[in-house]
């Protein structure tokens, strides 16, 4: 009994330090393997918050599936707005021969600056991705496994987790929604910190390559670029913890597939209409800046 009662004590003490996540599953196990403590809620925590905890590759943003679905994500952003226009264009030109009247012939726009900004959204996803897989080898090795374990975890599998708990179903829809909305704001805080990096850099370094040109500094743009950055970055946070809770007030969670597809509808959600609010309200702001100091 005292033997086992040291492996459970030294699990805990991993659980607790940022030592290696490497050692901490199999301490644990070797802890709760016992029959006194095979019963144990504690040790059965602690082994599966342990276990769950398993950082991505840095380079598994260059894998196939990855790479096609982030040059997919820029090309359409990038793409559909222009193939939006063109076919408004030729609705108003039916419009007018349908009135009789001579219309201008309406050209499929050029892709070539489309295509550009793609590639340049690419580099910077592939930029935000890269620095996300290491600040989760940073956490990992530097942080307790708690803590890790609530800034690494997957949002949509949570909410399927927390479906599978009886005493978690049973709970009032504003607490539910609450801790969902807390495991969000965690989940959120690498990944919008992580983009908000690379964006201050693109700014120093868009900068610093004016500068090289020998044209002068431009200190108002970069405060403004700064604050919407930073502005974006939290609006995005708060705004996919904001699209759970309210996805979780509206629908029911009971089945853990429809709550792990609530929790990912609700996330993306929120996260396109907090970064949709603060473009229009800050967009402006900053493209005056940019145009008084050219």
């Amino acid at each position: 009994m005292r033997v086992t009662e040291q492996r459970l004590a030294q699990a805990l003490l991993l659980a607790r330090q940022p030592a290696r996540l490497s050692l901490l599953p199999a301490a644990a196990a070797a802890a709760c393997s016992a029959p006194a403590f095979r019963a144990s809620a504690l040790c059965e925590a602690v082994a599966r918050k342990a276990s769950a905890v398993d950082p991505r590759p840095v380079l598994s943003v260059f894998t196939p599936r990855s790479l096609a679905w982030t040059v997919a994500r820029a090309t359409l952003l990038q793409c559909i707005p222009l193939v939006e226009r063109y076919l408004v264009a030729l609705e108003e030109q039916e419009a007018l021969e349908a009135q009789n009247v001579v219309a201008p012939p309406v050209d499929f726009p050029d892709l070539g600056p489309a295509a550009v900004k793609a590639r340049d959204a690419v580099a910077r996803d592939l930029c935000v991705q890269l620095t996300r897989r290491c600040a989760e080898r940073l956490v990992a090795q530097h942080q307790p496994a708690r803590v890790t374990y609530k800034l690494l975890k997957d949002v949509g599998k949570s909410a399927r987790r927390k479906a599978l708990r009886p005493a978690f179903v049973q709970l009032p829809c504003y607490e539910r929604a609450a801790r969902l909305a807390r495991t969000t704001l965690w989940a959120q805080l690498v990944p919008c910190a992580c983009e908000l990096l690379v964006q201050q850099l693109v700014a120093l370094g868009e900068a610093y390559l004016r500068l090289r040109r020998g044209r002068r500094l431009q200190p108002r743009l970069l405060a403004r670029q700064g604050a919407f950055n930073t502005a974006t970055a939290a609006a995005r946070s708060v705004g996919a913890s904001a699209g759970v809770a309210a996805f979780a007030l509206l629908v029911p969670l009971e089945h853990p597939r429809l709550s792990m597809a609530v929790a990912l509808a609700g996330a993306l959600a929120g996260d396109l209409a907090g970064a949709s609010i603060v473009s229009l309200a800050l967009e402006g702001w900053v493209r005056e800046a940019r145009e008084r100091d050219t």
